[in-house]
């Protein structure tokens, strides 16, 4: 579930910003069909966190720190991940 709320938060609200920056740049402003969603996608944002926030108060101390760890480990990974795949002329 934690791995579930950090991806789709991130692409979610991450992908307005960067569909609409692509779009400026690259598309004369028209919107790939990726980013269009049926209904109003801040309102699904807020639905599915609360949902999840709902969840995740019934959990017990143990696993709200496992949620926690598992947390750090998607963005330690992730970030390492996006590290390798960098153009090996921009890694540092």
């Amino acid at each position: 579930m934690c791995h579930f709320y950090n991806h789709y938060f991130a692409h979610t609200a991450g992908g307005l910003m960067i569909g609409k920056r692509m779009s400026k740049m690259l598309l004369e402003n028209q919107t790939l069909k990726f980013y269009q969603w049926d209904g109003d996608v801040r309102a699904m944002i807020k639905s599915t966190q609360s949902d999840i926030d709902s969840m995740a108060s019934s959990w017990n101390d143990d696993e709200k720190q496992a949620c926690l760890e598992e947390t750090m480990s998607c963005f330690k990974f992730g970030g390492a991940l996006n590290s390798y795949l960098k153009d090996p002329a921009m890694r540092g």
